[in-house]
């Protein structure tokens, strides 16, 4: 049978619970991973790629007009929606032309239309990587005098960290995240993690502005680690199987192993049982060939402890 005990002492943050199981409380847990994201190929990605590479060579042979009649062919295709905007394809296209046309306007010597060009593709892909190779230093000038004017940078800390981040809705990463570059506006900031409360905030971003947050969650529920004697004990949370203890935990669950009067290899490896909410749980806990053992447990939650 799986034998008996009481509640422990001291402020250990390992508790004994009943017969078999040592229960940790903590915070929350694995983070979900990112769903794929799925190239869209709609459009007719070919014809403008022809047309983007005829431009470029334009441009290369100084015959402006042409060149700027390429670039521009592709940017209104795009504008149309005769370019699906969620593929990588289309938002080559789109930079290269943005920027092609940028050059263009400048060697036209209209520095007003090559600034909002600049402006246009920055604020369609602030990470776009501007090719200093081949134009002049004029030019890339320009281009980040516009970049000063516009882009602002977000620093965003959390507590805990590793909190995912988005903006607009758009995934931006895992807190801690430094530096990171948008253009000029105001943005929502959401914060969110398993087992708290998510953080939603208004952010105003100047250009050549930098600035930082610091989000603290508020957690909304615990998840605990149950270690049993034996192991191999399938273990339920109010009727719902949370999976079978398993291994042998190591010479850290010794003081415990010594008041059920067992030796420390005879406790299992904690079984993780994420995101319980707060109150009372039944806790289930069978193996083939001993009794079942049925309690309760209470969840609670310290809105300051975000450990």
């Amino acid at each position: 049978m799986m034998r008996n005990a009481g509640r422990s002492s001291g402020s250990d943050s390992l508790r004994l619970i009943l017969a078999a199981a040592l229960v940790l409380l903590s915070c929350g847990g694995p983070a979900a991973a990112r769903p794929q994201e799925v190239e869209d190929l709609s459009g007719d990605i070919g014809k403008y790629q022809t047309i983007l590479t005829l431009a470029n060579q334009k441009l290369d042979d100084l015959e402006l007009p042409e060149a700027l009649a390429g670039f521009t062919e592709v940017i209104d295709a795009y504008k149309a929606g005769k370019l699906s905007s969620s593929t990588t394809m289309t938002r080559q296209l789109v930079g290269q032309s943005l920027e092609g046309r940028a050059r263009t306007h400048a060697n036209l010597g209209s520095n007003a239309q090559a600034e909002a060009d600049f402006e246009a593709l920055i604020r369609f892909d602030v990470t776009w990587p501007v090719d200093r190779t081949r134009t002049s230093p004029k030019i890339i000038a320009l281009y980040d005098k516009v970049r000063s004017r516009i882009v602002g940078t977000l620093v965003i800390t959390s507590e805990p960290a590793g909190a995912l981040v988005t903006v607009n809705g758009e995934p931006l990463g895992r807190t801690p995240l430094f530096d990171k570059e948008l253009t000029s506006g105001s943005y929502t900031v959401q914060v969110q993690a398993p087992g708290f409360d998510p953080i939603s905030e208004v952010v105003d971003l100047a250009g050549g502005a930098r600035v930082e947050k610091l989000l603290r969650l508020t957690p909304n529920a615990r998840s605990i680690l149950v270690a049993t004697s034996p192991a191999g004990v399938k273990l339920s949370i109010d009727g719902q199987e949370k999976g079978v203890t398993f291994g042998v935990g190591g010479p850290q669950y010794a003081e415990w192993a010594a008041k059920l009067e067992i030796g420390p290899t005879d406790v299992s490896v904690p079984l993780l049982v994420e995101h319980l909410p707060p109150g009372a749980h039944m806790m289930k806990l069978e193996k083939e060939c001993f009794e079942p053992q049925l309690f309760s447990i209470t969840v609670a939650i310290d809105p300051n402890d975000i450990s």
